[in-house]
């Protein structure tokens, strides 16, 4: 058979990456930039500190409010809201 030989898997990748034969312990480390553009620093929104806390509000209903508030809303605790007096008020669906 005269003529080119069938190319092979590597010949196929030689195209893209060149000629050269590389050893294993020899590869150069992949470019961690490579996907990123110039602008990602500039677009990106501004950071909180950390470390620092504000005040929080704790609310506690009434325990035996919040058992019969969840037997109505079927143990779906996303419909339940505690108000500023301690009651429980129930969504019609889960509050976000």
């Amino acid at each position: 058979m005269t003529g080119k030989p069938k190319p092979d898997l590597y010949d196929l990748l030689r195209i893209n990456f060149g000629n050269d034969t590389v050893e294993p312990d020899t590869l150069p480390e992949p470019d961690r930039r490579a996907g990123r553009s110039g602008n990602s620093r500039a677009a990106s929104p501004p950071r909180r500190p950390s470390g620092q806390t504000g005040p929080v509000s704790v609310r506690r209903a009434d325990p035996r409010a919040w058992k019969v508030a969840q037997e109505v809303a079927d143990g779906d605790t996303r419909r339940l809201e505690i108000l500023a007096d301690g009651s429980v008020l129930i969504h019609n669906n889960p509050v976000r």
